[in-house]
């Protein structure tokens, strides 16, 4: 690395790795479509037509639909014609809170606000005071970031509540707990938050998330039927399970344990019981960073890797996340003068949804390999931190907002 050259100057020329992945999308988005249509069968901003079909009949009294995929079928090709791919509805009830107002919209409308949103709601979360252009680029055009909006997925906004409520949770723990309340709506990634909370005693915190979740589950029965709920346990949930377990074309689209072993054809409970040892061991290692006042920053980091190491069903375009705790990593391996070969995982991470899913489809999914990785750095990180030798400052600005 260049003399006074730091952690952007690497993340920068990272970039250039994934922008042959970015140009494709543009040109695929751009070119290869007829209308709403591109040649896959999916429409401009793919996943987002769940979010306005559950939205738009979510308004019309039909939210129940949503819920049987036979039933949801009817309403997507309605809504697209029989030309589409099939998806379906795999989110809880009080998931249409978010996507009631873009269903309000005609479709183009609602991608183009659920984009802009997502991203200033993600931007807002990550930087605040310490607002660099550098920072804002790095984030903001991270691999993952634009395989979100892409997919018209809602990484940029889980992203957004859960680094909202890490960052909340030390002076407003109220706000914090409304933030991981509302985080249930995809709770994968929030499976590791109440150890954290609970090891650090954070009750306010703790006591805010439920009575926030429990409100938004009585105000999405109240809006939308208690009978959702129902059918959300009892035909949804079995159905988005089996989907997981034996859907091949996901497999490619995940950097976990689980999904590397059903690329290479392991049975379902085999894989995940091979996956279950690294859910224990971040549960564990969440307890530990979080039992002690220790750097918050890498507490932070450690949460989010963990987070994506523990739960069997991580997608790229979840990893916004992982951006973020990338660049705050890389910040402290800065501060604390290690040499560069250190910088190479955190960049990996970053750079990871650009070459795993392609990596995984030639029979090389590798991505647990650098998510296991990049936690074990964190944690070696954190444990020098506080040893008596190590009289090093900790992170850099946009670590100290963490």
């Amino acid at each position: 690395m260049p003399q006074n050259q730091g952690a952007n100057w690497l993340f920068s020329r990272a970039f250039l790795f994934s922008v042959p992945v970015i140009l494709l999308q543009i040109y695929v988005t751009a070119f290869e479509r007829e209308g709403l249509f591109l040649a896959s069968g999916n429409v401009v901003g793919r996943d987002f037509v769940n979010y306005w079909v559950g939205g738009s009949n979510a308004l019309k009294g039909l939210a129940e639909s949503l819920f049987v995929f036979e039933n949801y079928l009817v309403l997507l090709r309605e809504a697209f014609g029989s030309g589409i791919n099939n998806h379906n509805w795999s989110y809880p009830p009080h998931f249409l809170l978010l996507a009631v107002p873009f269903g309000a919209m005609p479709y183009l409308m609602g991608l183009f606000c659920w984009s802009v949103a997502g991203m200033l709601c993600y931007l807002t979360a990550c930087l605040r005071k310490a607002w660099r252009v550098d920072d804002f680029l790095i984030l903001a055009l991270a691999p993952a970031s634009i395989s979100a909006l892409f997919a018209g997925q809602n990484g940029l906004f889980t992203a957004a509540l859960l680094l909202g409520g890490l960052r909340l949770s030390a002076g407003r723990p109220v706000l914090a707990g409304i933030c991981f309340g509302l985080l249930t709506i995809k709770p994968q990634l929030g499976l590791l938050l109440p150890f954290a909370l609970l090891a650090s005693r954070q009750w306010t915190v703790i006591a805010s998330a439920c009575v926030t979740a429990a409100a938004a589950i009585c105000l999405s029965g109240l809006l939308f039927g208690f009978e959702t709920w129902w059918l959300y346990i009892t035909e949804t949930w079995p159905f988005q399970t089996e989907i997981m377990k034996n859907g091949p074309g996901l497999y490619y689209m995940m950097a976990t344990v689980f999904m590397s072993l059903r690329v290479f054809g392991v049975d379902p409970d085999l894989a995940l019981l091979v996956h279950l040892p690294f859910t224990l061991m971040a549960v564990g290692v969440v307890i530990w960073a979080f039992w002690q006042k220790r750097n918050r920053a890498l507490q932070h980091v450690i949460l989010i890797g963990a987070t994506f190491v523990a739960t069997p069903y991580g997608f790229y375009y979840d990893m916004p996340v992982m951006a973020f705790a990338a660049l705050l990593l890389a910040r402290h391996l800065e501060a604390a003068g290690r040499p560069v070969q250190f910088y190479l995982i955190p960049v990996a991470i970053w750079l990871l949804p650009s070459f795993g899913e392609p990596m995984s489809m030639f029979f090389l999914p590798l991505g647990p390999l650098f998510t296991v990785s990049f936690l074990g750095l964190a944690v070696r990180e954190l444990y020098l931190a506080h040893q008596p030798a190590n009289t090093r400052a900790a992170p850099a600005p946009i670590a100290q907002q963490a």
